[in-house]
């Protein structure tokens, strides 16, 4: 997906220009990873954190 937005609107430029649009598209495309990466990480260290243990309930057994 970041490649085909990165690579949008190229049609009809040539040489050094089509490169310059590439990369610049390219460099979106990472900045764009890296902040929605962060942005997950972030969200994910402040959901509360769980205080209560997990009680597992007993197995059943056959007798």
């Amino acid at each position: 997906m970041h490649f085909s937005v990165s690579t949008s609107g190229l049609a009809g430029l040539t040489g050094e220009t089509l490169r310059a649009a590439t990369a610049d598209g390219l460099r979106d495309a990472v900045y764009t990873a890296a902040a929605l990466t962060l942005a997950g990480i972030l969200a994910a260290l402040t959901l509360p954190r769980r205080t209560t243990p997990i009680t597992e309930k007993p197995v059943p057994t056959l007798h």
